[in-house]
């Protein structure tokens, strides 16, 4: 099983918050998010697919995104960000 994790580690502001994305590369699905200490149900949850492009294949590509359910701007600040794999 290969997997790959995302633990993106905050600063020293009061309103940040780790988090963490395990994710299987061979079989293309989430296995877990954690926020803090609250672990998320990734159940049903697909990830986007798109087709490899000719010169960049077997590339990750990460990309992170933020969004808010209200009329209200919301802002994704990234102190650092690690990937790591185990297998």
């Amino acid at each position: 099983l290969n997997r790959v994790y995302f633990p993106l580690i905050p600063s020293h502001s009061p309103r940040t918050a780790d988090l963490r994305l395990d994710f299987d590369l061979a079989g293309m699905r989430f296995l877990g998010f954690r926020c803090n200490e609250r672990d998320l149900d990734v159940a049903g949850i697909e990830p986007m697919r798109l087709p490899a492009m000719p010169n960049l294949w077997s590339m990750l590509n990460v990309v992170f995104f933020v969004e808010s359910d209200a009329a209200t701007r919301a802002f994704l600040y990234l102190d650092s960000v690690a990937v790591s794999t185990s297998t």
